[in-house]
């Protein structure tokens, strides 16, 4: 429960990461290819799995930290885990796909913290602790709203999220009510 496990600089196809026994799972200059491979003209092999997942017994304290890398979806279970990403991109290879959720059928993903990411699919989390500068492309819910917040961030029409502080388009519309 107290292991450590870094990856720095590899690039990791053919399957996804699974994840047991572990305390913290660090994830630095890497790349977890989205869709577990790429044919010869580019399209991903397996466009419907995930770079990154953890079965829902989980040790608790599981930490995964992702840092100025590229990985497909990731699919944690909601309890006992959190995820820190920063300066990284999270393809589920479109906005139509989960990028982080606890599973395939809709349910949450863990507590979030998101720094300067770009996430394309939709995210499903328990709660955000924190998203600043980040892009989402598809639909953002949390399921708790009360606590967190989200700063100088482009989120969805229709997303639940917590708070927001100067993200657009919300900002872009206030300036257009205000003049009109």
């Amino acid at each position: 429960a107290d292991s450590v496990l870094s990856l720095n600089g590899l690039v990791i196809a053919g399957g996804s990461l699974r994840l047991g026994a572990l305390g913290t799972l660090r994830i630095r200059h890497c790349t977890l290819v989205p869709g577990w491979s790429l044919a010869a003209d580019g399209t991903p092999q397996h466009e419907d799995q995930p770079s990154l997942e953890a079965a829902a017994e989980a040790p608790t304290g599981l930490a995964v930290e992702i840092d100025h890398s590229i990985t497909g979806a990731l699919r944690l279970p909601a309890e006992g885990v959190t995820v820190t990403v920063r300066d990284s991109i999270i393809d589920a290879l479109g906005s139509d796909r989960g990028a982080i959720a606890g599973s395939d059928d809709g349910r949450e993903g863990p507590s979030v913290t998101l720094m300067r990411t770009t996430l394309v699919g939709s995210v499903r989390v328990k709660a955000f602790v924190e998203a600043t500068d980040t892009l989402f492309t598809g639909p953002v819910a949390a399921v708790r709203r009360q606590i967190g917040c989200i700063r100088y961030s482009f989120v969805p029409d229709g997303s639940s999220t917590p708070t927001r502080y100067r993200c657009q388009p919300d900002a872009e519309l206030a300036v257009q009510a205000a003049a009109a």
